[in-house]
């Protein structure tokens, strides 16, 4: 019987390694993902609205790695998007495949597999955006900024978070440098391997004025 109770919690305990040994964080988004996540279904709406603004699908290969993502907007625009994964002497690169027929899209991730910098160049000629993406430490997104065909920014967001990695600020700046809005994060749902199921966001303008809040809800299913 105590042989039984024995290997049983060592099973458990074995359970609950595996399930928080893999960390990763996700492709374009600003949170960390726990346990081998096979896939993320998203919809985020108003609270006083009946329509939904946003669904997002995501698809991981067991280590971790982005294969796909779906998103269809509140006006029913479908973008599908493939990623596949090489790395040359220059670092780790990513192919993007997605339904933007007149750009050519790609990515290039640092050593931990962080997305660094995101290009659309158009197919005729030119460049459409850049982004560029920074990290702390502990591996967390703490700052993005996107620039248009000259080189010059248009948007900048900067990040904070909690000793659990949760992202619980983001601020919007403007391309003058100027503060735009502030946006909170509240965690209403947690699964048992850590993932967070229902966030709320709070957005703030500079005026301290307080406008709508965005949910966001979202099922994940694991290998």
């Amino acid at each position: 019987m105590k042989r039984s109770i024995f290997l049983l919690a060592l099973s458990l305990v074995a359970f609950f390694q595996n399930a928080h040994a893999q960390k990763t964080r996700t492709l374009f988004y600003d949170d960390i993902l726990y346990g081998k996540v096979k896939q993320i279904s998203e919809i985020e709406y108003y609270p006083k609205s009946t329509g939904i603004e946003l669904k997002d699908t995501s698809w991981y290969d067991e280590k971790g790695n982005t294969l796909e993502n779906h998103r269809r907007t509140k006006h029913g625009t479908l973008f599908k998007e493939k990623y596949i994964t090489t790395s040359d002497a220059s670092g780790r690169k990513m192919e993007i495949i997605g339904s933007e027929k007149d750009q050519n899209l790609s990515a290039k991730l640092d050593s931990k597999g962080n997305l660094i910098e995101f290009n659309s160049d158009f197919k005729s000629g030119g460049v459409n955006f850049r982004s560029v993406y920074e990290y702390d430490k502990r591996n967390n997104l703490v700052s993005f900024s996107s620039f248009d065909k000259n080189n010059s920014l248009t948007l900048k967001k900067t990040y904070k978070y909690d000793k659990k990695d949760n992202l619980i600020e983001a601020d919007y700046w403007r391309a003058d440098g100027k503060p735009d809005y502030q946006t909170t994060f509240e965690y209403t749902g947690i699964d048992k391997t850590g993932n967070w199921t229902k966030r709320i966001t709070h957005k703030k303008l500079p005026t301290g004025q307080i406008v709508d809040d965005l949910i966001i809800e979202r099922q994940i299913m694991y290998y």
